[in-house]
């Protein structure tokens, strides 16, 4: 006897004509937009346009590291708000985003990388993000498996130690993230490419897709680093 599942993210809709806001994309920067404008912000009549599926891109092909001990003082408040909401999202999602916050260990292999290392840390425990500089030695207590002789070809030097971070299984934050939005009335459209998107007055009016042309006022390209520029084309604006 076989059961029939229930598609986790909603059943397949027809296109709509119009949307208040479309998103170009179906990777985790759509997705998790999507999922705060609709519970922060109320609005739900969203739709995520994804040339082939959720997760295609970036988002399914990536180490799946989560840290906060970035290199700029920019970036350090973002991650780390980033970090502290994966078990909150977790919850949020009712979703098991497999998030283990094991640590992160970053070997180093001169001495030009240890002084790297020692900016960064020093970056890091300024923002409050807790982060060492530790020597061969202590790298190896931590990952037994470690070569720490000096008769490699590149030798370990010393390491920078996250505690905070970790991985988190970026399959799942792709499925927690698309079940959350499309509960909240979010519409994916898989195997929808967009082909051109319609301006007026130096504003969008428009965006036409292998499925047919949506009306919308507001649209978000998050296709990628690979496809972003070829969508940008489409307005006429080069990067």
């Amino acid at each position: 006897m076989f059961l029939k599942k229930k598609p986790m993210w909603g059943k397949k809709t027809k296109l709509k004509s119009s949307y208040d806001v479309v998103i170009i994309g179906g990777g985790l920067h759509s997705l998790a937009t999507a999922y705060f404008l609709a519970k922060e912000h109320g609005i739900t009549d969203i739709a995520i346009i994804e040339k082939n599926y959720i997760g295609f891109g970036g988002a399914g092909r990536n180490t799946a590291i989560v840290r906060a001990n970035q290199r700029t003082q920019y970036n350090v408040p973002l991650y780390k708000e980033a970090l502290d909401l994966w078990p909150v999202l977790t919850k949020d999602l009712n979703y098991n985003l497999m998030f283990n916050n094991c640590g992160n260990l970053n070997l180093m292999h001169s001495e030009a990388a240890m002084k790297a290392a020692r900016m960064t840390i020093a970056t890091a425990q300024f923002h409050g993000v807790e982060s060492h500089l530790i020597d061969a030695k202590e790298a190896k207590e931590l990952v037994p498996a470690l070569n720490i002789s000096e008769d490699i070809t590149f030798p370990i030097h010393g390491a920078m130690f996250h505690p905070p971070g970790g991985v988190v299984r970026h399959d799942a934050v792709v499925w927690g993230l698309a079940r959350g939005a499309a509960q909240k009335g979010v519409e994916i459209h898989q195997q929808t490419e967009a082909l051109g998107i319609g301006t007026k007055n130096g504003k969008v009016t428009s965006v036409t897709t292998s499925q047919g042309t949506i009306n919308t006022k507001q649209v978000l390209i998050s296709a990628g680093g690979y496809s972003a520029a070829l969508i940008y084309d489409m307005l006429g604006i080069k990067l």
